[in-house]
This record gives structure tokens, C-alpha cells and sequence, in this order.
């Protein structure tokens, strides 16, 4: 990616591409040489996209917004292991994960309350991860909604 950022954005400034723009944001949640991933910059992006860009780019950006976040989940998730006795989840590695990605606050956990989640028992873990995708599924129907209606306005 090292030299696909620059490239991706001055190209997306001289030409007006939004797919150029939008390659631009997502590229700043990879890492290479030289460059740390940082989250918090590319969701900020996108989610201006979301509000501010036309139709098909706010769609675009909403998809890119949901790739960064399985791609980000599955990393955190990576760092968790699960030992058979006494049965549980550690996640010692998980903030670790979470800073390396430059992660915005909204999207951190402490490594207990992962532990927690992941690992209080079938029923009980079950239902946190359920409370968790329903609270992300509110915030991407409330951006959603957001993104219609500012597009109705224009």
C-alpha cells in the first residue's frame, strides 16, 4: 500500500474522483512501511462522505465503513484464545490490537470486558454479542438515516 495512498489521493485532488477519494480514506486504516494504520482518521472520512458526499459515494463509504469494521473486529477478535480449563476467554493481546489500529474510543474495549463478553458462558456471551451487533445495527440505521436525509435536503 506504501505507495498507493499518495498516489490514490493526489489523483483523487486533481481529478475530482470520488473513488479516488474514497480508496484515499479507507487506505489510511492500512498499515506499511512508514505509515501506521489510523482508524479514527479513515472513519472520519467516510462518515463525511456518508453526510456530505452524493448518493453512490455515501453508499460506497457506508460499505468501506462496514469492511473496516469486520476487518477490525476479526483482527481484535484474533487476539483472543480460549482455554479449556478452568474454562475462558483472554483477550491479553486485544488492546494492543486496538491501539495498533489507531482506533477510535467508540470502538475500544478493555480486554476484561471483551473476556467478559466473549466468555460468560454460552447463554450469557451470546446475548452480549447479540446486544452488541443490535447497538451497532441502531447506529448504522441512525447514519443511514442521517445520509437519506441530508440527501432529501439538497
Amino acid at each position: 500500500h506504501g505507495p498507493a495512498r499518495p498516489w490514490a489521493c493526489r489523483v483523487a485532488s486533481r481529478f475530482g474522483s470520488e473513488h479516488g477519494k474514497l480508496l484515499c480514506a479507507s487506505l489510511e486504516a492500512s498499515a506499511w512501511d512508514g505509515h501506521k494504520r489510523n482508524l479514527t482518521r479513515a472513519l472520519g472520512e467516510l462518515r463525511d462522505f456518508v453526510a456530505h458526499g452524493g448518493p453512490s459515494l455515501s453508499v460506497a463509504a457506508m460499505w468501506s465503513i462496514a469492511s473496516l469494521a469486520l476487518e477490525y473486529g476479526f483482527a481484535v477478535l484474533r487476539g483472543c484464545r480460549a482455554e479449556p480449563w478452568p474454562p475462558r476467554v483472554t483477550c491479553a493481546a486485544a488492546g494492543e490490537i486496538m491501539a495498533d489500529w489507531g482506533a477510535p474510543a467508540e470502538w475500544t474495549l478493555t480486554a476484561r470486558t471483551l473476556e467478559f463478553a466473549l466468555g460468560a458462558g454460552g447463554a450469557l456471551g451470546t446475548a452480549a454479542l447479540a446486544v452488541g451487533l443490535a447497538a451497532l445495527a441502531s447506529k448504522w440505521t441512525t447514519v443511514a438515516e442521517s445520509a437519506r436525509h441530508s440527501h432529501e435536503g439538497q
